[in-house]
């Protein structure tokens, strides 16, 4: 795929979270998909391998978020292909009536038109605050 079709790809998934479309989200992930939060304080929630994991993640967020957006967002292509840096912020409203508002820097690599791994470095600090309480 060219480095504009991954970008494509990219922006089109981001687009479906933040429409909270779970089923055109899960779409675009590969079947062997690998998402990653290393930052996460729980380290069960560190790592889900495989789309059917990743829609059991996922199946919650239409009923913890209210809307969800992406702004700033900048894709940057890296030397392997297929591989980006992705930066952005992410504006929320929680279901709870908190905010959520964080930045983040992502590692994603895409194949065959499919997210194939998603690795998210953001501020655990602000993600606690907003889903204190939640489960």
């Amino acid at each position: 795929m060219s480095r504009n079709t991954d970008i494509d790809t990219i922006r089109r998934f981001m687009g479906a979270l933040c429409r909270l479309d779970i089923d055109d989200y899960l779409a675009f992930w590969a079947e062997d998909g690998v998402m990653e939060f290393p930052f996460m304080a729980d380290p069960a929630a560190r790592q889900s391998v495989g789309r059917d994991a990743i829609a059991v993640r996922f199946s919650k967020v239409p009923r913890v978020y209210e809307s969800f957006a992406f702004e700033d967002v900048h894709i940057r292509p890296l030397y392997e292909d297929g591989s980006y840096v992705v930066e952005m912020r992410g504006r929320a409203r929680l279901k709870n009536g908190r905010p959520y508002d964080n930045t983040y820097i992502t590692m994603v690599r895409v194949r065959a038109g499919k997210v194939q791994e998603w690795r998210e470095y953001f501020d655990p600090s602000i993600h606690a605050e907003a889903f204190r309480g939640e489960s």
